[in-house]
């Protein structure tokens, strides 16, 4: 059976009658649940990359520390103990870090070590002259100093009379 002209056409006046666009509210109401969807997820981001900058501060307070580590050990043990003999146990107490050496005695400026502090100490392990435990504290502050933000890291390396451990 064959349908006629005129049928398809008021099928299809029915079918359009019915059919509306979208409305202003129902735009609102899906912007406001993506809004809720998307509010998170804005957050989340914002905390990984104050992490992320946290991270990197503790990696360049650590690379700091090595680097005092590093320029201690290489001085000999009688060097080092006549040093804490004569009093001498801060040889570089609250030091601002403004360069870091790197090998063959270059040294290069870098603006983001301008927030770090340093502090070298020497001392006898356990009262022990044989075993000289060199301490370095490297310490910046994240924001308000009052606020109590203040970040730290802390490296310890022994030297012993007859070797460096």
């Amino acid at each position: 059976m064959r349908k006629k002209y005129g049928e398809i056409n008021s099928i299809n006046l029915i079918f359009n009658k019915n059919s509306r666009g979208v409305t202003f509210v129902e735009v609102l109401i899906a912007i406001a649940i993506l809004g809720m969807a998307i509010l998170p997820s804005v957050n989340v981001f914002t905390s990984f990359k104050k992490y992320t900058i946290h991270t990197e501060d503790v990696q360049i307070g650590l690379r700091l520390a090595q680097e005092k580590i590093e320029e201690y050990r290489a001085v000999t043990y009688s060097e080092l103990k006549n040093l804490i003999l004569k009093g001498q146990k801060n040889p570089e107490p609250n030091m601002l870090v403004s360069t870091q050496e790197i090998k063959d005695g270059f040294t290069y400026n870098d603006p983001r070590y301008k927030k770090f502090k340093r502090k070298i100490s020497l001392s006898f392990l356990n009262n022990d002259e044989n075993t000289i435990l060199i301490t370095v504290h490297v310490w910046w502050y994240e924001g308000n100093f009052s606020a109590g933000d203040q970040r730290f890291v802390i490296q310890k390396s022994l030297v012993c009379r007859e070797m460096v451990i």
